[in-house]
C-alpha cells in the first residue's frame, strides 16, 4: 500500500513539474518572439 502510494505520488509529482516545464516554455518562446 505504502509503496503504491509512493509511486502515486511521485507520478503526481512529475506530472507537475513536467507542466510547470511546459509553461516556462511556452513563456520563454513568446518573449522571444517578442523580443525578436
Amino acid at each position: 500500500m505504502e509503496l503504491r502510494l509512493q509511486a502515486r505520488a511521485r507520478d503526481k509529482h512529475e506530472k507537475a513539474t513536467k507542466a510547470t516545464l511546459q509553461r516556462l516554455q511556452q513563456l520563454l518562446v513568446t518573449r522571444g518572439t517578442r523580443f525578436h
